[in-house]
């Protein structure tokens, strides 16, 4: 069992890799998040296990990340950000804001219920 952290997207997980002497050959294994392949000596498929997501901001919350970014610096669109989501985009989003003097466009959401 090693833990690997994926040279592309930066996501840490765990590959169990099977071994039988005498029939180790090469097998191939993939970053459970980008999907970047990594080969090891093996008697099977090894087994991956995701243990802490991506880190490049990359796949659909950063491409909503860039969305927003664009249209702040544009200066055409009122920015609502949904303050239930994770504190540190959230908190980035309305820095971006004010760095462009649009922190004033920004509309802070919280969808969480207080409802018993």
């Amino acid at each position: 069992m090693d833990r690997q952290t994926c040279d592309t997207c930066g996501a840490v997980f765990r590959v169990d890799v099977p071994r039988q002497a005498g029939h180790e050959e090469s097998e191939e294994y993939y970053c459970p998040e980008c999907n970047r392949e990594y080969r090891v000596r093996a008697s099977n498929s090894p087994t991956v296990t995701l243990i802490t997501p991506r880190t490049d901001k990359k796949g659909m919350a950063a491409s909503l990340f860039e969305t927003i970014k664009a249209h702040i610096e544009s200066g055409n669109a009122v920015i609502m950000v949904d303050g239930k989501g994770e504190d540190k985009t959230t908190k980035e989003m309305l820095s971006l804001a004010k760095e462009n003097g649009r922190d004033m466009d920004c509309l802070v959401l919280d969808f969480e219920s207080k409802q018993k």
